[in-house]
């Protein structure tokens, strides 16, 4: 009876010390793996981490999105696999608690799967959006590679062959070599009923469609690709664009290009200011930017003030001359008439708009009117570090011709100052700024950058609604 008792207390003892065993064991297991799924966690967050912050892949490095990629593929699978044999290992110990929680857990493991499954097949689709744009941007990049080589070859010949040659110059106005004249557009060769002289400068607009289909028209053409070849093709400015096609399809016509597209054109909505001296590519990759990234409607009137007034200045029938264009005011005009969509600032990489004093007395005009005041930009060749860098302003140092400068300095002067106009332009290109933080980092995670999510040529006009497109002039132009 003795031993008995004895035995059955030391089996009591057994029982309690192997339940306190398993469950310090339980306890460390779950401490471990939790440990483990943490680190995978964290690893794959660094990951991604590391990616959006990825720099742009238009250029040389667009090879590493599928690396980055496929990175992320292995570590989903790693994850997964912990994922699983956590789930097993946990399954195992909770048996000594019962079948229902045994049950419960078999649950969790299997819907654990099913998520990390998921995600796997997401980073999956990636990987073949980025081996197509990896593929795509290759072939246009050879695309682009061969037919500039070609373009070199032969423009002297081309140039030669005209004997109408337009001159081409550099920043400096120094002649640098010689373009063909384009061919005009069947589009653009109309009999207008109308001339400059009969619109309201109110109504001196284009659709935003419209515009950005000039500049591709502009683009098309033998005149281009010289351009290009003599210039680089980021350096060919709106100055080049009036010189070698604005003035020779409108010459004799009385029409801006705005007219000769539309003779019934619409009032503005929005006001665009822009450099002449800005890049006309990176102009046009800002303008298709703009229906997605600010949802503005492919079929908004534009006021571009190289399209929209007539620059011939050759006396035509209804025609108006630059200057007589100038003094009928149509920036203010529109800027006073408070536009829906406020105004665009387009902002390129070869020249600061604020550098000129007619574009800062533009911001001066719209705070005056209290509308709302944008950046806008080429989200494909700007970098984060480089729109950091431009986005203090001294406004005060812009230029223009001697003989205005002191009427706008006064102006600005008399209503604030320019230390008010310097916060102003900080603030909008800090939202700008952020603006293409998002574009960046899209473009780093689906291996596509956001103008290719859609060509402006299919958006669906949603209203009559008009946009402006003001921009200042150099004192040539002035």
């Amino acid at each position: 009876s003795y031993h008995q008792e004895n035995d059955e207390d030391y089996y009591v003892f057994l029982l309690s010390s192997e339940e306190q065993i398993l469950s310090t064991s339980r306890s460390w297991i779950r401490h471990v793996l939790t440990l483990m799924l943490s680190v995978s966690s964290l690893i794959v967050f660094l990951k991604l981490r590391k990616l959006t912050k990825g720099s742009s892949t238009t250029q040389d490095n667009s090879n590493h999105l599928l690396k980055r990629y496929k990175e992320l593929q292995y570590m989903a699978i790693f994850f997964g696999i912990i994922i699983i044999l956590g789930g097993l290992v946990l399954q195992r110990l909770v048996e000594l608690d019962g079948v229902k929680s045994s049950q419960s857990n078999i649950f969790v493991t299997i819907g654990s799967f099913l998520k990390i499954l998921l995600y796997f097949v997401i980073l999956m689709d990636a990987a073949r959006i980025a081996e197509r744009h990896t593929s795509n941007s290759g072939e246009r990049e050879q695309q682009e590679g061969t037919q500039q080589q070609e373009g070199t070859q032969h423009i002297e010949a081309i140039a030669l062959s005209h004997k109408d040659s337009i001159a081409i110059h550099d920043s400096n106005k120094s002649e640098i070599g010689q373009a063909p004249p384009a061919q005009k557009p069947n589009i653009l060769d109309v009999n207008p009923s109308i001339g400059q002289a009969d619109v309201d400068p109110l109504k001196w607009s284009v659709s935003l469609v419209n515009a950005i289909q000039f500049i591709q028209l502009c683009m098309s053409t033998e005149t281009w690709r010289v351009l290009a070849a003599i210039k680089g093709e980021d350096n060919i400015t709106m100055h080049d664009i009036n010189t070698h096609f604005v003035i020779p399809w409108t010459r004799g016509t009385g029409c801006s290009i705005a007219l000769l597209f539309d003779q019934d054109p619409g009032e503005v909505e929005l006001m665009f200011s822009h450099s002449w001296s800005a890049s006309v590519k990176q102009t046009f990759n800002a303008l298709r930017s703009i229906t997605l990234m600010h949802k503005i409607p492919g079929d908004t009137r534009v006021f571009f003030c190289t399209l929209c007034q007539y620059q011939p200045g050759d006396g035509a029938h209804r025609g108006l001359s630059v200057q007589q264009q100038l003094n009928m005011d149509p920036f203010s005009q529109v800027i006073g008439s408070k536009p829906k969509y406020g105004m665009f600032i387009i902002h390129t990489l070869i020249s600061e708009v604020y550098d000129r004093l007619w574009c800062v007395l533009e911001v001066h005009e719209g705070m005056q009117a209290k509308i709302e005041l944008s950046g806008l930009f080429d989200p494909t060749v700007w970098k984060l570090s480089a729109f950091k860098n431009m986005m203090k302003v001294n406004t005060e140092g812009a230029k223009c011709a001697p003989s205005d400068r002191e009427k706008l300095v006064t102006k600005i002067n008399e209503q604030g100052g320019f230390i008010r106009l310097d916060k102003k332009i900080l603030g909008f290109r800090k939202s700008a700024y952020q603006d293409l933080k998002i574009a960046l980092k899209f473009e780093a995670l689906l291996g596509v950058d956001i103008l290719n999510l859609e060509e402006v040529d299919c958006v669906a006009p949603s209203a009559n609604k008009d946009v402006a497109f003001g921009a200042d002039v150099d004192d040539d132009d002035e």
